[in-house]
C-alpha cells in the first residue's frame, strides 16, 4: 500500500502542500502536480467538471506518484461514502 504523503509530512515536522483539480484531466496531470512538489491533490466533485468515471481514473492515476489524492464529492454522492467504508449492506440500510 503506498504510503499517504500528507502523514509523511507531518512526521518530517513540515506542513502538507497540496492543489486542488477542477477541470483538467488526463494522465499526465498527476505527474505534474508530482514534479511541482505537492504532497495531495483535492480532486474536486463538488465544483469541479468530473464525472465518478474521471475521478476513479485520477484517482489510480495518483496511484502511481508520491501524491495523496483526496476527492471531495458532491452531496448528492454522500451515500457512495457509506458503501465504500461499511460495504453496499451497510449503505442500504443507512437510507
Amino acid at each position: 500500500m503506498k504510503e499517504n504523503s500528507i502523514r509523511r509530512a507531518v512526521r518530517e515536522g513540515r506542513a502538507a502542500l497540496g492543489t486542488e483539480l477542477k477541470e483538467f484531466a488526463s494522465r499526465g496531470v498527476p505527474w505534474i502536480i508530482e514534479a511541482a512538489g505537492f504532497d495531495y491533490c483535492a480532486i474536486d466533485h463538488e465544483h469541479g467538471a468530473f464525472d465518478m468515471e474521471t475521478i476513479a481514473n485520477l484517482a489510480s492515476w495518483f496511484q502511481a506518484t508520491n501524491v495523496s489524492a483526496i476527492v471531495r464529492i458532491h452531496k448528492s454522492f454522500a451515500h457512495l461514502i457509506q458503501q465504500r467504508r461499511h460495504g453496499p449492506r451497510a449503505a442500504r440500510s443507512a437510507r
